[in-house]
């Protein structure tokens, strides 16, 4: 055990800073008044419950919704949580087409962190340059309007992109100006949504087979698509896996394994065979990264053992016909569906490919909705490359190549890991259906991202190779680093 005094501490080739009396972004509440507003939420939640059950859904949504806005302003990380924990169904709630309960949420938050900017000022430094790209599209997008047959829908589209960005710097500045506590509470938050988004329709007895389809499509009044729900699934058993083994609390890691359990198979009930390959992949991308599985062979043995959990729960759903609907279960073994799928998507990448050979800056969503109806293209490069043209498909690119870059520095640890696999799972769920507008997309890409934050609380330099780092000295009384 050594005793330095407390610094900002910069690892080399990167911007990161980290220090315990770091200024956070929530107004900073006694203990006691905290825990007493927790619980005060708390009560109003249950309150509310009962009352929507005897069917005043408007009442109880008024007595949660006002203890809720006002934690959020007191507390933005709180916010966050509340956005995460209602992605996997917020858009099923809700008067479609005017307003749900997400976009709600979503306009909370916004409303909640100005307010307590204007209140605590809290610092923001742009430590990576995958935020300064994705202002860079949004201003690429934007410059549709000179050119697009279709002006109303252009403009919808970029106003959502600029919602989009909005909620990437909130949510990194949120995790910047926090500690890894709110990161945890956060994924935890989303996990909860997953698992309760699902126990939602068992409640309210949804059948997979009451959807046209017969594949899942959300437990909400409001259907989604299968296969952006089978992503959000997806995010759910990755984020499960990183808390199993970052988390230390042991009820949650009970929750954390039930999750793992049943997720898988509300993925295979989505019926989309693109996403389950993505996530297959993604489970066996760390077998590309040998020589780190020597240095982490006890993280991989957890993540092994984690992967005989899921495929048990498969086998088991499957043996107890709990995937026993016919449309799922031929629906992945129908090759000449299959086959005229990809045939179908590949007619539309060549369309892409057609669109901008003939026009290299694109020829805009509209252009594309007048050319080819409502179908898109299932890939988010090939359809940015066609509506956005070259500058467009280089932009989103240079936008993965970015947090690809950002996790290759983050020193080899479960937040590595954790951070690879989401964003090798959203690059491949991203060649078979279009993401890029999807809150979800965005999220996770800045969770991605501020893994390198998070890792930085967990693993202190080590002091063999004190000179490696960059040392910046600050005011303060001294901090004992902890093996």
């Amino acid at each position: 055990m050594t005793n330095y005094p407390q610094k900002a501490v910069f690892y080399e080739g990167s911007n990161i800073e980290f220090g315990q009396d770091a200024r956070t972004l929530d107004l900073q509440l006694p203990k006691i008044i905290g825990g007493m507003f927790l619980g005060l939420w708390f009560l109003c939640l249950l309150i509310a419950l009962v009352i929507i059950g005897r069917g005043d859904i408007f009442l109880g949504v008024l007595i949660v919704g006002i203890p809720t806005f006002i934690g959020m302003v007191l507390k933005p990380t709180f916010a966050l949580a509340m956005v995460v924990l209602v992605l996997p169904i917020g858009a099923g709630f809700g008067v479609e087409g005017i307003l749900s309960l997400d976009r709600s949420i979503g306009i909370a938050l916004v409303v909640s962190f100005l307010l307590n900017v204007m209140l605590s000022r809290p610092r923001f430094k742009l430590s990576h340059s995958f935020l300064l790209i994705q202002m860079a599209s949004v201003f690429w997008i934007a410059m549709n309007l000179l050119r697009t047959p279709v002006l109303s829908l252009e403009l919808t589209l970029v106003f959502t992109q600029i919602q989009l960005l909005a909620l990437s710097l909130i949510t990194y500045w949120i995790f910047q100006n926090s500690n890894d506590k709110t990161y945890i509470w956060v994924l935890r938050s989303y996990v909860v949504g997953t698992v309760g988004s699902i126990l939602i329709g068992v409640i309210k007895g949804v059948s997979m087979t009451e959807t046209v389809s017969g594949r899942y499509e959300g437990a909400g009044e409001i259907r989604m698509d299968s296969n952006a729900l089978c992503v959000l699934i997806g995010l759910g058993v990755i984020t499960s896996l990183y808390l199993l083994v970052r988390d230390k609390s042991l009820l949650w890691r009970l929750f954390y394994l039930a999750a793992i359990a049943y997720l898988p198979i509300m993925m295979i009930k989505t019926g989309s065979r693109g996403i389950m390959l993505a996530f297959i992949a993604t489970a066996l991308s760390p077998l590309l990264f040998i020589r780190q599985m020597g240095r982490k062979p006890t993280l991989y043995l957890v993540l092994i053992f984690a992967a005989v959990i899921m495929a048990g729960a498969v086998r088991y759903g499957i043996k107890t016909q709990s995937v026993e609907e016919e449309s799922i279960t031929s629906r992945y073994s129908d090759v000449g569906g299959a086959q005229n799928a990809f045939e179908y998507r590949l007619s539309l990448v060549k369309g892409a490919i057609e669109d901008v050979l003939n026009n290299p800056l694109g020829i805009t969503f509209g252009g594309w909705l007048v050319r080819r109806v409502r179908s898109i293209v299932h890939n988010n490069f090939f359809h940015l490359l066609s509506t956005c043209g070259y500058p467009g498909a280089l932009l989103y690119v240079w936008l993965l190549i970015s947090a690809l870059r950002t996790i290759w520095h983050i020193p080899m640890s479960i937040e590595k890991i954790y951070a690879r696999s989401v964003v090798i799972f959203l690059i491949i769920a991203g060649m078979d259906i279009f993401t890029f507008f999807d809150k979800s997309f965005w999220i996770f890409m800045i969770v991605a991202i501020c893994a390198e934050r998070m890792n930085s609380f967990y693993h202190r330099p080590p002091v063999s190779n004190i000179d490696e780092y960059q040392i910046v000295e600050e005011e303060s009384k001294p901090v004992v680093w902890s093996a």
